[in-house]
């Protein structure tokens, strides 16, 4: 299934890609590397498409060399793969988001979402490994797992998503305990992770 069969499958209605369109104001607080060539609303739109059409391919046409990886050798959980969206893209896919050409190389597709469900970015970890993560453009940092986060857990702070997934797999999402991962070594020092983390206990 292609990803234009699967957006006509899901009845999705995608908004049309103009580069005139009116632009939501973002927070640059939240997300400092984003481009304002952006009509990020659409770009969220195309994004959540992609990722409903990843999730598809993964799940429904059960790609078992993806699923023995990830349940296997990562150790997560099918509970963790559903509730963090983990999907699968099985091929290339160049397209336009929010005005601007995006290139979607084949891999396992790892969004990450705000409380309000909006994707801020697309990790893919790819199949051929060159480089070993790809995002969108357009994609920019925010904190994967930060919904998850309550007052008061043990926040186990990691660098790859992956890794953060497999720490929930392992405590079974038990109470008071939070694994978030930054997707960089730089990005834990915005100053709006660093409160985030705060939350946790001393």
């Amino acid at each position: 299934m292609s990803f234009v069969e699967a957006c006509e499958y899901l009845k999705l209605d995608l908004p049309k890609q103009k580069s005139n369109a009116p632009q939501r104001k973002v927070d640059l607080r939240i997300a400092p590397d984003i481009k304002s060539n952006i009509n990020y609303d659409q770009w969220q739109a195309r994004a959540g498409a992609f990722t409903e059409y990843a999730n598809i391919q993964l799940h429904k046409y059960q790609h078992a060399n993806v699923l023995d990886y990830l349940r296997k050798q990562r150790k997560l959980s099918d509970e963790v793969l559903n509730v963090f969206d983990i999907g699968y893209n099985p091929t290339h896919v160049n397209d336009t988001w929010g005005g601007i050409d995006v290139f979607l190389p084949a891999g396992i597709v790892i969004p990450v979402y705000d409380k309000q469900q909006r994707i801020h970015r697309i990790k893919i970890r790819t199949d051929s490994g060159k480089p070993k993560y790809a995002q969108p453009a357009g994609s920019v940092p925010f904190m994967f797992g930060d919904t998850r986060i309550r007052l008061g857990d043990y926040i186990i702070l990691t660098e790859s998503e992956i890794d953060a997934m497999s720490i929930y797999s392992y405590f079974r999402f038990a109470k008071g305990v939070s694994a978030v991962a930054t997707g960089s070594s730089t990005h834990c020092r915005y100053g709006r992770w660093v409160g985030r983390l705060a939350l946790g206990k001393k």
